[in-house]
């Protein structure tokens, strides 16, 4: 019989979210690069480390006080937000056209819970053995993955976590962690500052080599405080805000905002430069860094820079780390930097302009289902929070208006001539809000295509506020909800001021770089039912592990014999199949295969109508094939949504 080769390829159709505008920005240098020094190496550190052994966790009987997320009065040069959700129409139909999805939901679990607080400011790092660290403005939360299975040890609180005197009138927030893929080890920030502002610190916790558990890892601490470097007067205090964390082979950068209290001005980046080898070798009494402060966009202090992290297992980032950032919304302005050296040998960074398409600005609120006026959602500005580099290229997410709904923004930024392709996600014609999206490399290890995964938060006047993800190969595939909202968001109080209700001012999400899939974390409204906290109409996290899957190519028959299976989805561990059309099946094999070619079971079978017991399988898709003598079947996908 003739053959042919049959390709599926599963991102035929895009949705009707998946409107994408796809722009090369101009190379117009508007601002000349420059070169700005750090200053020398300081080995004094100030502060001595402590030494701590794993965590305690907690005792849920013991909850202090929860506490909001300080936020800046108002950002330099800003515009007034746009009108929100313009051409809202409750009677308009929406229609949604056919879309197979090209990512995949794997495991999948609950992660940290807040008491009563806001936002939940979530991140995790996910380490090459599986151990998992999530934490939120909160608490820490540890887990393994272990053959497919969530091991999950408990959680300590955030106050507890760094051996500090923490009051419960302190505030900590914009915890971020990180895992350094070369030595094995996690690098934890939490920002706090205390009731007025005058002291005002970022903690840096550095890992022990990770064995074999999350949960009993010792860590070294180590602070640095802002009048360390910025002295503060009776009339003007300064903090830090908005910090960022990336690394490469030999050190470990964090960028942050510097403001002022109580005038809540802008002052001035800063960036440090660490040498994390040696803490990793000797775990001195003092780190060995540099400091960034002279850092322009144009003619102003530049403000919300992003180091950008590598993208692969296999990437050697060494001696050079770039970053991007946006002045702040109300521009098409943007700006890179590339640090060449390394803190011994007298570093410098260049800076470099281009042009945006997209005018970044935000609109004045989002929606919720269910909510009043007073529980809109307060959009925060998402400066750029997200990003990675590979093969000459920065990749970097932000969210910005589209008419008043929030839209997804991602720049494909080519160091070599500052020019930039942008791609657009927007909801506005399905009535959504796309928030605090967060990007990881998706692809293999010797894949030349960008091949990146985003998580955001969703929300409108027809739904809960909910997590999902979406996929750019070439062209945007079809948005995965990962996370239901459970129902309203409910924790702030109205004031006249504005919309209080926060999600958060980030999601983020991780390549677990030995294996290619990627894992996610971000908020959701939990509903009526209460937390582990007693809070109801709150906020958790959730965890999820995604993958995608890519286009299958297979050589059939021109008319194949067919089956069925059921059911599918499957969430038991039996699988039923049945030929179609063919009374009489010989001897033949069932197998079943992962997206990877993998074979995950075998089995004889010499009857019409089989029945088998499945393996244990991860949630995702599946192939099964049947094979017989003379005869070819169509291969049928199978889902497996335990």
């Amino acid at each position: 019989m003739k053959k042919l080769v049959l390709i599926i390829v599963l991102n035929l159709f895009l949705a009707l979210n998946s409107f994408s505008q796809e722009k090369q920005s101009d190379s117009t240098i508007c601002y000349p690069s420059a070169i700005m020094h750090s200053q020398p190496v300081n080995n004094n550190r100030f502060h001595p480390p402590v030494y701590q052994d794993y965590k305690k966790f907690i005792d849920t009987t013991k909850v202090i006080k929860p506490h909001i997320h300080p936020s800046p009065p108002s950002f330099p040069c800003q515009t007034p937000p746009d009108k929100a959700e313009q051409g809202y129409n409750p009677k308009k139909p929406i229609q949604n056209l056919p879309c197979m999805l090209t990512n995949i939901r794997g495991l999948n679990f609950e992660g940290n819970n807040l008491a009563g607080g806001y936002p939940g400011d979530d991140y995790l790092a996910i380490s090459n053995n599986g151990s998992i660290i999530s934490v939120n403005n909160y608490t820490v939360r540890y887990f393994d993955i272990n053959n497919g299975q969530v091991i999950d040890h408990g959680f300590t609180l955030l106050k507890d976590f760094f051996p500090y005197n923490i009051s419960n009138t302190d505030k900590l927030f914009d915890p971020k962690i990180i895992y350094d893929r070369y030595e094995n080890r996690f690098i934890f920030i939490l920002l706090y500052h205390n009731y007025d502002y005058s002291v005002s610190k970022i903690f840096i916790a550095f890992s022990d080599n990770i064995t074999n558990s999350s949960s009993n890892i010792g860590w070294y601490h180590y602070y640095f405080e802002a009048s360390d470097f910025f002295n503060n007067t009776n009339n003007t205090k300064y903090w830090f805000d908005y910090p960022n964390i990336a690394l490469n082979k030999d050190e470990l950068f964090i960028s942050l905002n510097i403001w002022k209290s109580p005038s809540g001005q802008y002052h001035k980046p800063i960036i440090f430069e660490i040498d994390k080898n040696d803490v990793y070798t000797n775990y001195p009494n003092n780190l060995i860094f540099r400091t960034y402060t002279e850092l322009f966009a144009g003619n102003r202090y530049a403000i919300n820079i992003l180091p950008v992290n590598e993208s692969l297992q296999s990437d050697n980032y060494e001696n050079v780390m770039y970053f991007v950032d946006n002045r702040s919304y109300g521009s098409n302005d943007m700006w890179w930097k590339k640090l060449t050296g390394n803190i011994y040998n007298n570093p410098s960074i260049t800076n470099h302009y281009f042009h945006s398409p997209i005018h970044y600005n935000i609109a004045s609120y989002a929606s919720q289902l269910g909510g009043n006026p007073e529980d809109r959602i307060r959009i925060i500005d998402n400066c750029i929070q997200s990003g990675y580099f590979r093969d000459g290229k920065i990749h970097f997410v932000i969210h910005s208006s589209d008419q008043g709904w929030m839209q997804i923004v991602y720049y494909i930024l080519n160091t070599n001539n500052s020019t930039a392709n942008v791609h657009t996600l927007s909801g506005k014609n399905k009535h959504i809000n796309y928030l605090y999206p967060s990007i990881a490399y998706i692809g293999s290890e010797n894949n030349q295509e960008d091949k990146s995964i985003f998580t955001f938060n969703r929300t409108g006047p027809n739904m809960y506020i909910d997590i999902a993800a979406v996929d750019y190969i070439n062209r945007w595939g079809c948005i995965n909800q990962i996370k239901k909202g459970e129902g309203i968001l409910n924790l702030a109080d109205y004031t006249n001021s504005g919309y209080k209700e926060r999600i958060g001012d980030y999601t983020q999400i991780q390549r677990k770089y030995n294996s290619g899939n990627a894992w996610l974390i971000a908020s959701y409204p939990f509903g009526s039912q209460q937390n582990n906290f007693g809070v109801t109409n709150g906020l958790n996290n959730w965890i999820s592990e995604i993958f995608l899957f890519n286009p299958i190519v297979l050589e059939l028959d021109i008319d194949p014999f067919s089956f069925k299976i059921f059911p599918n989805p499957n969430n038991t561990n039996i699988l039923n199949i049945s030929f179609t059309n063919d009374k009489k099946v010989q001897k033949g094999k069932i197998l079943i295969k992962d997206i990877y070619g993998n074979l995950v079971y075998s089995s004889n079978f010499n009857d019409n109508n089989i029945q088998i017991k499945l393996p244990n399988l991860k949630n995702g898709i599946y192939f099964v094939s049947i094979k017989a003598k003379s005869k070819s079947y169509e291969t049928q996908k199978l889902i497996i949504n335990n």
